[in-house]
């Protein structure tokens, strides 16, 4: 959706400044990482609260609540997935919802 493209975009950015950061970086190399970082995460939270106002427009407060309960959850499952796909110790233990 638009609001996953948008926040796409931000993290793309930020990976590819990270990615510039090396051994031999030098501080302010290190700065402008941290800065490009911080102005990531400001304007992740601005894209968050234009897409909550629009969202509350159609959606009640509980309907969006729970729908924002449901994106973490599933992001948990998916982390979840990737981390059992990863360590091959843990391929009997299935990944799923966290436990209440």
């Amino acid at each position: 959706n638009e609001f996953e493209d948008e926040m796409a975009d931000l993290f793309r950015t930020e990976k590819k400044v990270k990615r510039q950061i090396t051994e031999e970086s030098k501080e302010n190399d290190y700065d402008n990482a941290l800065q490009t970082m911080m102005e990531t995460e400001r304007k992740a939270l601005d894209l968050k609260m234009k897409y909550y106002d629009k969202y509350q427009k159609i959606l009640s407060s509980k309907k969006l609540f729970l729908y924002y309960q449901a994106e973490k959850e599933y992001r948990r499952f998916l982390l979840d997935k990737i981390a059992h796909k990863k360590n091959p110790a843990h391929q009997n233990d299935e990944p799923g919802p966290p436990h209440k």
